[in-house]
């Protein structure tokens, strides 16, 4: 099992790391809320833990950030000491688990266990639309029976589109995908990470799925045909 850990104290992360490698763990340490979201969508990693005490409540922010982003993998958020109202706000943002410190390691390794074991079983589910399957335990698309590959960002990208088809999802929860910043200056990266992933999944095919709709976002097609929503695909 991989698990990042998002740590603002050296110390604390280095007893951490050193823990969950004995234990056969692969660890990867981000020590601010930046290095956190960046090395969350690098991939690989079946869990991430993240400290609650990151300096001006960053912590509840990247929580958020991550989850309206798309990202789906197992959060075990670590509370500060008699705070019982960080595990409830933090699992109300989206964690998984949230365990108050001060705890025992064991506790922390059965509750790693557990949050990637319930994922687990409800990953293995497939999204589909019209001729688009998503498998989201292996991480495989097809269109029309044809397999295309994505990137770790691309199949993200897709399943929140995916997930909210005949919905718009703007631009702005888009961005987040790549840079945490709904208010990024780069005006053009979602156009260009559209690009990228309308050449691979309506390529070829007579109906396409990823549309503009102007000024607003872009969107799947959903069951029914969209009359207010533009089928450029450039």
């Amino acid at each position: 099992m991989q698990v990042l850990l998002i740590e603002h104290s050296r110390p604390v992360a280095q007893a951490l790391r050193q823990g969950l490698e004995e234990n056969g763990m692969r660890v990867v340490v981000a020590g601010d809320v930046q290095e956190g979201y960046t090395r969350a969508w690098e991939g690989g990693d079946d869990v991430i833990i993240l400290d609650l005490m990151l300096p001006r409540q960053g912590s509840l922010s990247l929580l958020e950030r991550l989850r309206q982003s798309g990202m789906t993998t197992p959060i075990l958020t670590l509370a500060p000491p008699r705070s019982p109202e960080g595990c409830v706000q933090s699992l109300n943002r989206g964690a998984d688990d949230c365990l108050p410190r001060p705890f025992e390691f064991q506790e922390l390794l059965a509750r790693l266990w557990a949050v990637v074991r319930r994922r687990s079983r409800t990953r293995g589910q497939i999204l589909r639309v019209h001729d688009l399957e998503m498998n989201l335990e292996n991480r495989t698309v097809k269109r029309a029976g044809r397999a295309i590959e994505l990137t770790h960002r691309e199949f993200a990208l897709l399943e929140l589109l995916v997930r909210n088809r005949g919905t718009v999802v703007t631009r702005a929860t888009i961005r987040n995908h790549f840079y945490g910043d709904s208010n990024s200056t780069t005006s053009n990266v979602v156009d260009v990470f559209i690009r990228y992933l309308r050449a691979k999944i309506d390529k070829g095919a007579r109906l396409p799925l990823i549309l503009t709709q102007y000024g607003r976002g872009y969107l799947v097609r959903g069951e029914v045909p969209l009359r207010e929503a533009s089928e450029q695909t450039g």
